[in-house]
């Protein structure tokens, strides 16, 4: 058994007609000004090739460690179909990242980690906040600000 890909991204399309994959948006960084903070949308893809006299079907076990800590790990049943290759697509939504380091995306069958992904999680300092008034009958001003005449 061998993993040939494994990747995160923002999307992921397989074409109706073709059933080519496309990937939008790789990740290999990701940055917050605070922490804890959410992971709108993360994709990862997984293609794995067997031999002819390999079993069809597989059971993995993806995982995503920050850390020590393990924050999402599932099992996943990779059937093959009588081809020997497999390609699985994971979605997730409202991953919480609780501090930066690096996330570690591993892909295991039993015991093994085939292969991995890396994503560095880093802090960008503290939020950047602007406060306007707005002024009797014109635009909002940046505190601090008068009006010009």
């Amino acid at each position: 058994m061998e993993l040939r890909l494994l990747l995160c991204c923002e999307t992921s399309v397989v074409d109706a007609r073709s059933n080519n994959l496309s990937v939008v948006n790789i990740v290999e960084e990701l940055s917050s000004p605070s922490f804890p903070v959410v992971v709108p949308k993360l994709s990862v893809i997984i293609l794995l090739a067997r031999q002819e006299d390999e079993p069809q079907l597989v059971s993995a076990r993806l995982r995503l460690a920050l850390a020590d800590q393990t924050l999402f790990e599932r099992g996943l049943e990779l059937s093959f179909q009588y081809r020997t290759r497999v390609r699985q697509l994971v979605d997730m939504h409202g991953l919480v990242l609780p501090s930066p380091g690096t996330l570690r995306v591993s892909l295991f069958v039993g015991d093994q980690e085939m292969g991995r992904w890396l994503i560095e999680i880093k802090s960008i300092g503290q939020p950047q906040v602007d406060l306007f008034t707005a002024g009797e009958g014109g635009p909002p001003l940046p505190q601090g600000r008068e009006p010009v005449d």
